[in-house]
């Protein structure tokens, strides 16, 4: 796996950051962007003055892939590879929550983040959700990616869903 944690602030240990060596990108933890539209995070100070910028669908791709995650469109049988890629994903991203119900044993831990396929948009131009999901109850080896748009836009917010924001390591 080519992705370590790095820190955002210029003192060591903050950890907000996840660098790829392979790309040479650092990804903003999705925890910042939490409940934020693209709109919102326009106007981030991440955006404005640290330097990053929205991050497109195929770069969240590589990331994944250079994770280690092979399964990237839903849900399949088990695969150790993918599993271990999306629990090292949601350690180092942030923005994870957890789901499940009382009357279940299930809990799946997810992390979501928006992405924007073009540099000008409004509140109603279609957005990517890119979704990692990890069964740890029930079926803890069938970690897996996914990703759709649709029914998400640019001005909509999610308390659960980030915004992917990379920026090029200086």
């Amino acid at each position: 796996m080519s992705l370590m944690r790095g820190d955002l602030a210029s003192y060591r240990g903050d950890g907000l950051v996840t660098y790829d060596t392979a790309t040479r990108l650092e990804w903003l933890n999705l925890g910042l962007t939490a409940n934020h539209s693209c709109l919102d995070a326009q106007g981030l100070r991440f955006v404005t003055h640290g330097g990053f910028r929205f991050a497109t669908g195929q770069e969240v791709g590589e990331l994944w892939a250079h994770a280690g995650i092979s399964r990237q469109s839903g849900p399949g049988g088990p695969d150790p590879a993918s599993t271990a890629g999306v629990d090292a994903l949601l350690r180092l991203l942030g923005g994870s929550s957890l789901s499940g119900s009382i009357n279940s044993a299930l809990v799946v831990e997810r992390s979501a983040g928006f992405v924007t396929e073009t540099a000008a948009f409004v509140a109603m131009t279609p957005v990517v959700r890119f979704e990692l999901h990890l069964n740890r109850t029930s079926s803890p080896m069938n970690g897996y990616g996914d990703s759709g748009g649709g029914a998400w836009h640019a001005g909509d917010r999610d308390e659960a869903t980030g915004v992917y924001l990379v920026r090029a390591r200086p």
